[in-house]
């Protein structure tokens, strides 16, 4: 089934619904890539589905799914940073991570980890979450598989499916989804979405007391106030 509706959470209370599919698309795709590629992200995953194109409500119904997993919208200002029926921006876990239906397939860009909050939550974490939403669906005929913007067209709509062959040994590869001749060894900058990444050894000064409480601080005082009843529509 898919999902139509998610309560969203203010100041923990959930007081606040949104319904993607009645989300307007973003005016300027390019211009918010652009924006967010600007923001240091890792290379983006990308889920490709079979026939080439994502089934009819599927990504609305993620980003509902996710939010009743506990994603919050990110927040500016006390409204949604970027919010539109492809193109959405998440917080989790002290995570930043956008997610945009490109129609063809769908993208997920995350934040670089910094020392931070490299142990809160790994891209292979997110990744899993995303593949358990989609499979939780249960839309018996939806096939997917993670792939990559396609190294030989970087700039073309078309994505390369990520294969990890038999036995697990020999050397993970991509294939374009356009051109079959277009074939190579996966890279590794992607490998962050595959295998668990030792954790980063955390500098002492940002974990001092000091610092724990100036981030609360810095938290209630961004945190929204409460709206009730209000819809996003």
């Amino acid at each position: 089934y898919l999902k139509l509706i998610s309560a969203v959470s203010t100041s923990g209370n959930s007081d606040m619904y949104l319904m993607p599919a009645l989300l307007s698309n973003v005016d300027n795709l390019a211009a918010k890539l652009e924006e967010i590629r600007g923001n240091e992200h890792l290379p983006p995953l990308c889920i490709s589905f079979d026939g080439g194109c994502v089934p009819s409500g599927v990504f609305c119904s993620l980003v509902a799914t996710l939010l009743q997993k506990g994603w919050k919208l990110c927040m500016k200002d006390e409204k949604p940073y970027c919010c539109f029926r492809n193109c959405i921006t998440f917080s989790y876990q002290r995570r930043t991570i956008t997610l945009v239906d490109f129609y063809s397939h769908f993208s997920i860009y995350m934040c670089i980890p910094t020392f931070a909050n490299a142990l809160k939550i790994s891209p292979l974490t997110i990744r899993n979450i995303i593949h358990d939403s989609i499979k939780h669906l249960q839309c018996t005929t939806l096939s997917f598989q993670d792939a990559i913007r396609c190294p030989s067209h970087p700039e073309a709509a078309h994505v390369a499916l990520w294969h990890l062959p038999e036995p697990s040994d020999e050397e993970e590869y991509y294939t374009c989804t356009v051109d079959d001749t277009c074939t190579g060894s996966m890279p590794g900058d992607y490998q962050i979405w595959r295998k668990v990444q030792p954790p980063a050894p955390t500098p002492p000064h940002l974990v001092t007391q000091s610092d724990q409480s100036s981030t609360l601080t810095e938290s209630i005082s961004h945190s929204p106030a409460p709206n009730p009843g209000k819809y996003i529509m």
